[in-house]
Formats: C-alpha cells, sequence, structure tokens
C-alpha cells in the first residue's frame, strides 16, 4: 500500500512538473523578444512564469513586425511598466468591466475615458 501511494505521488509531481510553463530569464529570450519587450527587461526576472508566458504571448512569432505594430506594443508594455501595482489593479479591473460589456458600452466607456488614463474625463 505504501509503495503504491508513493508511486502515485512521484507520478503525480512528474506530471505536474511536465505542465509547468517555461520562466525564462531576460538574457535567454531571443533578440526579437528582448527588443520588443524591452520596457519590461528591469522588471522581467522578477516576473512569475505565469506572467512571463502572458507578456511572451504578445510577442508574434516571427520576427519582423511592421514598425508602426511595433511602435505602438512597445509604448503599451512602456505604460503598462511605469504603473504602481495599486494602478495595475484598477487597470485590470477595468479590463475586466470593459469585456463584461455589450459593444455599445463599451463604446461609450471609450468615449469617456481617454487614451491611457484610468478615470473618466
Amino acid at each position: 500500500m505504501t509503495r503504491r501511494l508513493l508511486l502515485c505521488i512521484c507520478l503525480y509531481a512528474l506530471q505536474a512538473s511536465a505542465g509547468t510553463p517555461a520562466s525564462p530569464d531576460w538574457n535567454e529570450l531571443a533578440e526579437h523578444e528582448r527588443q520588443l519587450l524591452a520596457p519590461l527587461a528591469r522588471d522581467w526576472n522578477r516576473y512569475s512564469a505565469p506572467k512571463k508566458q502572458d507578456m511572451l504571448a504578445l510577442v508574434p512569432d516571427g520576427v519582423t513586425l511592421p514598425p508602426a505594430k511595433r511602435a505602438r506594443l512597445q509604448s503599451k508594455l512602456k505604460r503598462w511598466a511605469e504603473l504602481t501595482p495599486a494602478q495595475r489593479q484598477l487597470a485590470r479591473q477595468n479590463w475586466r468591466k470593459l469585456q463584461a460589456m455589450s459593444p455599445a458600452q463599451q463604446q461609450y466607456w471609450r468615449q469617456q475615458h481617454t487614451p491611457g488614463s484610468l478615470a473618466p474625463r
């Protein structure tokens, strides 16, 4: 009985570790990833593995990204990196609220809020 329990625990641990997302350090990222994610460089190695995976999901697989899209992505990442933890939490709450709204409500909300701000005009 003890052997069977030990075997189950080992198999569970092996399965859990196999599903763990990669957590690359900044210097392990590909050059194009470092270029696009440059605004996050200072804090990158402190991010959790899931957060790193979320940020890496923003980077396209291909090395090339049109200059306008590259600039927009870097601008958004720079603004995000400059937010305080409280501001980030508020931004997440606003995002969840926005996603729960109808398209008409979303449009109205966007008209009432300035781009990049967390508070209404």
